[in-house]
C-alpha cells in the first residue's frame, strides 16, 4: 500500500517540514513544486508507474490519462494539504467553492442517528474535515495505521485542527469497529475511505475493465446502527479549487447472508461515485495494485 511514498520522506519529521515550509510560501508555488515532484517521480519509477496505467485500465477508458499527471496532481494536493494544515480553517475553506448535496448531510446530522460518509481515494480528500467543522457536524475519521507511530499522531493532530476525530483501524479492525459503532450511536459522521482491498474482508465491484476489490466491512456498521451512509467526493476543478458533493445516501437493508449484503451495496457504493472518478481519472490515486483477488467474507 505504499508503493507510491517516498520511503525516506513519509515520516512525520518531513511531514511537519513541510508544514513549516507551506506557512511561509504562497500555494502556487507549492503546488508548482508539487506537481513538478510528481512528474519527476513517474519519470524515474516505471515500475510503480505501470502499477497505476493498470489501476487506470479498470476505468475502461479508450484513452486513459497519463499516470505520469496522476502523480502530478498527487504532488498538487499534497501541496495543498500542507498548505491547508499550515494556515487558519477559513483559509483551509476557501480552497473549497462549490457545494452541493448539503441537505443530505443536514438531514442525517437532525436525525441523530449518526452516518457513515465514504469516499474513494480521490482529491483531496482530508479536506472534507473542514467542511464538517464548519457546518458544525462532529466527525470521526477511520485511518489504517501509518509506517510509524509518530506520523499517526501527526495526522491524527492535522485532523484535530478542525474538530475531527481519528480511530485507528488495523488488520484486526473488528475490535475497533465497537468503538466506530458507538461514535455512530452518538449522532457522529464517521468518514473512511473504502475503494482499496482489506487483508480480512474485501468485495469486488464491477468496473467497466475489471473487478475492484474493496475494503466494505464497515457497511455492516450501517446496518447494525441504522444509519445512512453518504457517499462523498471532493475533485479539484479548473479554477484550482475544490468541489464538494455530498451524494444521495443509502440504506443499507439485510439481503440474504452478511456476504450477499456486502457484496450488493459494495456495488451500489462504487455504482455511485464511479462518474465522478471516470471524470476525473488523473485524480484517483490508486498507487498499489488492485487487480488481485478479494477475501473471501467478512
Amino acid at each position: 500500500m505504499a508503493s507510491h511514498r517516498l520511503d525516506m520522506t513519509y515520516r512525520a519529521g518531513w511531514f511537519e517540514w513541510g508544514r513549516r515550509f507551506a506557512r511561509v510560501s504562497p500555494r502556487w508555488f507549492l503546488r508548482f513544486l508539487g506537481a513538478s515532484w510528481g512528474k519527476i517521480f513517474a519519470w524515474t519509477q516505471p515500475r510503480k508507474v505501470a502499477v497505476v496505467r493498470e489501476n487506470l485500465a479498470l476505468l475502461g477508458h479508450a484513452r486513459p490519462p497519463d499516470p505520469a499527471r496522476v502523480y502530478a496532481e498527487f504532488g498538487c494536493v499534497l501541496a495543498d494539504y500542507f498548505y491547508a494544515g499550515a494556515r487558519s480553517v477559513p483559509a483551509a475553506l476557501a480552497l473549497v467553492d462549490e457545494y452541493t448535496g448539503f441537505e443530505h448531510l443536514a438531514a442525517a446530522h437532525a436525525a441523530g442517528r449518526g452516518a457513515l460518509m465514504l469516499t474513494p481515494h480521490l482529491g483531496f480528500f482530508e479536506l472534507g474535515g473542514a467542511v464538517m467543522h464548519r457546518c458544525g457536524f462532529p466527525m470521526v475519521a477511520l485511518t489504517n495505521p501509518e509506517p510509524s507511530p509518530e506520523l499517526t499522531a501527526w495526522r491524527a493532530a492535522y485532523r484535530r485542527r478542525w474538530g475531527v476525530e481519528t480511530v485507528e483501524v488495523g488488520a484486526a479492525g473488528h475490535l475497533q469497529f465497537v468503538e466506530v459503532a458507538k461514535h455512530l450511536q452518538a449522532g457522529k459522521f464517521v468518514a473512511a475511505l473504502f475503494d482499496r482491498p482489506h487483508a480480512s474482508h474485501s468485495y469486488a465491484a464491477r468496473l467497466p475493465g475489471g473487478p475492484l476489490p474493496c475494503s466494505s466491512g464497515i457497511l455492516l456498521l450501517a446496518l447494525l446502527a441504522q444509519c445512512p451512509v453518504i457517499p462523498v467526493t471532493i475533485v479539484a476543478k479548473p479554477n484550482r479549487r475544490y468541489r464538494l458533493d455530498a451524494l444521495a445516501p443509502i440504506t443499507i437493508q439485510r439481503r440474504g447472508s452478511s456476504a450477499e449484503t456486502l457484496r450488493h451495496y459494495t456495488q451500489v457504493l462504487v455504482d455511485a461515485v464511479l462518474p465522478a472518478i471516470s471524470a476525473h481519472p488523473e485524480q484517483w490515486f490508486q498507487f498499489a495494485p488492485l487487480r488481485t483477488e478479494p477475501g473471501a467474507g467478512f
